[in-house]
């Protein structure tokens, strides 16, 4: 039988690295990240183990095989699913208390949810239109990317 979740005892050993407040800061943050392949994987969970308590993640692509030489999420058994919710699942697997926001495509009303009451956002989209939108949505709302 696993133990009730708690946040303190998850990241206690960030304290040294990061103060009482800074780490109370981070469960309070929230990130957009902008695509969650190669480096957008790893930066989610980099930010789930490190105790941000909200992520939102956007993503239009499945798992293929060809991704698990370089993809974190990406496992046999997440080939054919949507890359966004099985970065979810993992994502809730470190920390069943993170919110995780899903979106599948940038659109004028998707970059407004997904860049709401976020703190930073993180561009790792390969295609350069979407991260021009996204840079431009970011700047508009005084958002660090």
């Amino acid at each position: 039988m696993s133990k009730k979740f708690n946040y303190s005892d998850a990241f206690h050993r960030n304290i040294g690295l990061l103060t009482q407040k800074q780490q109370s800061t981070l469960k309070k943050s929230c990130v957009a990240v902008f695509g969650v392949g190669g480096i957008g994987g790893v930066i989610t969970e980099v930010l789930a183990r490190s105790g941000v308590g909200k992520i939102n993640i956007l993503d239009n692509d499945k798992f293929v095989i060809h991704n698990l030489n370089r993809q974190i999420f990406c496992y046999t058994n997440t080939t054919g699913k949507l890359k966004v919710s099985a970065t979810k699942a993992m994502l809730k697997k470190i920390n069943p208390q993170i919110v995780v926001n899903t979106f599948r495509e940038v659109t004028p009303s998707s970059l407004t949810a997904m860049l709401k009451d976020c703190d930073v956002a993180i561009l790792a989209i390969d295609k350069a239109k979407p991260c021009i939108a996204i840079s431009r949505a970011a700047r508009k709302k005084g958002i660090s990317h």
